[in-house]
């Protein structure tokens, strides 16, 4: 448990919350083709 540690959980929770919000984006765009 170092620094090195903290600084991958922080990039993967980073790569996450990026990946999630493009989710998001896409499944609205997804929808309002849809709609």
């Amino acid at each position: 448990m170092g620094a090195i540690f903290l600084r991958k959980v922080s990039i993967v929770q980073k790569v996450y919350d990026t990946a999630q919000s493009a989710a998001i984006l896409f499944a609205q765009g997804e929808m309002s083709r849809f709609n």
